[in-house]
């Protein structure tokens, strides 16, 4: 269980927030991702476009990552962690859980900053013209959601959205910081923030567990299956985004359609799914969402499990 007293006791010591904050610029001697994360990076077709092409192909993925980080940050878990904050009676939570979810307001409001400054510092910096990014697919997942229920069950849905999105670990937090291939200032910037969310996804781990204990039957039927629906938000390849990055790199129209639908499509890209999807899974698993009938035929709908 996530000791909240000790994490704001020791918030000035453990949040990235408190360190000095450096806003450096990036360099073109390097990478702006790492094309080991990057499925389509890996394809022939992508290769073949040489040093300056990959480069400007993980220049375009870097970009759509940094806008990702900021809508989630601003429109995603700041209000799921306010509603927390403002309503914890309704979620089983202590005065002290109300007050560490305002440290992790805190918390995200500076990787949204940080990602904000990247976004800016790669289109700058690496060639790559500033783009009006869509909003992603995960926010209309959550507003479509919004939209269809009453508004005394929206805070709540926040919270499911907030849950998954904690809970996924992901490879990039994991795994960039160290490929040196990738620039210094990038890599701190992702390490930091890695830093926090080992933090928050203790948190919300915990909020997941009592929120499902103090669900009745109706409550469980309602939010349970929206872990499948935000999961697969989450998880699913913005195939616009990846498009526009591959031909900026270089390639067809066509072949780059052709690099998508290799890449992303079939047995492999299902298994990449349930692979990026195996924490929150797991979790699901502990607290018993995948003993609910409801929940688990909605994750079996969304091919996260058999």
């Amino acid at each position: 269980m996530f000791n909240t007293k000790s994490g704001i006791e020791n918030w000035h010591l453990q949040s990235t927030v408190h360190h000095q904050i450096k806003l450096l610029p990036i360099s073109r001697d390097y990478l702006a991702f790492s094309p080991d994360l990057v499925p389509t990076s890996k394809h022939d077709l992508t290769l073949k476009l040489g040093r300056e092409g990959q480069r400007r192909h993980q220049a375009y993925v870097a970009l759509a990552y940094n806008e990702f980080t900021v809508w989630l940050e601003d429109d995603g878990i700041a209000p799921a962690a306010l509603e927390l904050a403002t309503q914890p009676e309704a979620f089983g939570l202590s005065p002290d859980d109300a007050l560490f979810c305002r440290c992790i307001i805190g918390d995200e409001a500076m990787h949204s900053l940080k990602a904000a400054h990247l976004r800016n510092a790669i289109v700058a910096t690496l060639d790559v013209p500033p783009e009006v990014t869509p909003r992603p697919h995960f926010l209309w997942e959550l507003e479509r959601i919004l939209a269809s229920i009453d508004a005394e069950y929206r805070g709540c849905t926040r919270v499911v959205f907030a849950n998954v999105s904690e809970t996924l670990i992901t490879d990039t937090l994991v795994k960039l910081p160290h490929d040196h291939r990738v620039d210094p200032n990038v890599r701190t910037i992702m390490h930091e923030h890695a830093i926090d969310e080992g933090r928050h996804n203790a948190f919300f781990r915990m909020v997941m567990k009592q929120s499902w204990d103090r669900w009745n039957a109706d409550e469980r039927q309602m939010y349970g299956p929206m872990y499948a629906r935000f999961i697969r938000a989450f998880l699913q390849p913005d195939i616009t985004m990846i498009e526009r990055g591959l031909c900026a790199a270089g390639l067809t129209p066509d072949d780059a359609k052709k690099v998508i639908r290799e890449c992303h499509t079939g047995e492999s890209a299902t298994a990449g799914l349930r692979h990026n999807a195996r924490a929150t899974l797991s979790v699901l698993n502990r607290i018993g969402v995948l003993d609910h009938a409801a929940s688990r035929a909605a994750l079996v709908a969304e091919g996260l499990i058999d």
